[in-house]
Order: structure tokens, then C-alpha cells, then sequence
């Protein structure tokens, strides 16, 4: 797993236990469905990107989507060690048929 999702998922753990409304990230864990509403944006974002082919806009709205998408995990107490094992689990288990 690459250093900076670790530091990523590092950094929302220390926003959520801060529990400060001026930092975006704990608005985000906190706000009712905000960061499913955000994650459900970035995603459409990306999508659109990649139906234009554009490559940059491709990276940027990716990014967002990752950002948003570990901040989901940790909402659900989802981590990065667990979204690993599962998918070696389905890779095993795809391997095995």
C-alpha cells in the first residue's frame, strides 16, 4: 500500500478525533450524508472526465474521488488494511475456481 494513502487515512483519523467544524474533513464525517453526497459527486466528475478523454481532468477528479473515498471508510471504521484483504481474499478465492 503506497505511504501516502497511510498518511491520507493517518490525517482523517487525527481530523475525526479533533471533531473541529472549521477543518472540511470533519465536516465531512460529520454532516449527515455529505460525504456520500461528495463521493457520489467526485465519482460522476471522473466519469464525465474520462467519457471526454481528458487526461488531466481524468487525474484531478481521481484524486478527489480517492480523497473522498477514504474519508467514507473511515466514517464506516473501514480501513485501507481491511479493503487489502479483501480484495487478496477475491483474488484468491477468483484464482481457486
Amino acid at each position: 500500500m503506497s505511504q501516502i494513502f497511510k498518511e491520507l487515512e493517518q490525517m482523517i483519523a487525527e481530523r475525526q478525533k479533533q471533531n473541529e467544524p472549521r477543518f472540511y474533513t470533519c465536516r465531512l464525517l460529520t454532516e449527515g450524508t455529505l460525504v456520500e453526497r461528495k463521493v457520489n459527486e467526485e465519482a460522476y466528475e471522473l466519469i464525465e472526465a474520462a467519457f471526454k478523454g481528458q487526461r488531466g481532468d481524468i487525474l484531478y477528479e481521481a484524486t478527489d474521488l480517492i480523497f473522498h473515498f477514504l474519508v467514507l471508510l473511515r466514517k464506516y471504521g473501514i480501513s485501507l488494511e481491511e479493503i487489502e484483504k479483501e480484495l487478496r481474499k477475491r483474488r484468491k478465492d477468483h484464482e481457486n475456481r
